[in-house]
């Protein structure tokens, strides 16, 4: 499989729930990241994403937004099938920003899934129809913090 382009797309999203943590004094109302579109000469086409948080993991978005232009043209050379490789290939390009190498990451293991024909839970042995996950509350009064656990 050959990775024919790589587009690279910084945004900033509007939270629908602005939030506040020990981390964030100020509250959060917008959060930045950077998807990438890999497409290969078979014309499939996979996605990932690389959500970071400045003040946890000190990156900015311009700097991750550099970090994966830098492996999109890298991305052009490897085979993303052979995924150790190829991810141990970008990790010079993003010392300093992982959530770039976790972007190509996943949409190398998105190429995987669908050369394989199989969604991608499944190729990684899920069986469960559904999963646990958390959700992280916002700090807020007693009540109002009952009223968005529900």
């Amino acid at each position: 499989m050959q990775i024919s382009h790589v587009e690279v797309v910084p945004v900033e999203l509007r939270l629908g729930l602005p939030y506040q943590t020990a981390a964030h004094p100020q509250e959060v109302d917008c959060i930045a990241c950077v998807f990438i579109r890999v497409e290969t000469r078979e014309g499939r086409v996979a996605w990932g994403c690389a959500a970071f948080d400045p003040v946890l993991t000190g990156e900015t978005l311009e700097q991750v937004t550099q970090a994966c232009h830098a492996c999109a043209d890298r991305a052009l050379d490897l085979n993303p099938l052979n995924t150790e490789y190829a991810l141990a290939a970008l990790a010079p390009l993003t010392e300093g920003t992982p959530s770039a190498r976790c972007a190509f990451d996943i949409a190398f293991y998105d190429l995987l899934g669908l050369a394989a024909g199989l969604p991608l839970h499944r190729l990684l042995g899920g069986y469960r129809h559904r999963i646990q996950t958390s959700i992280t509350l916002s700090f807020a009064p007693t009540k109002e913090t009952v009223e968005l656990a529900k």
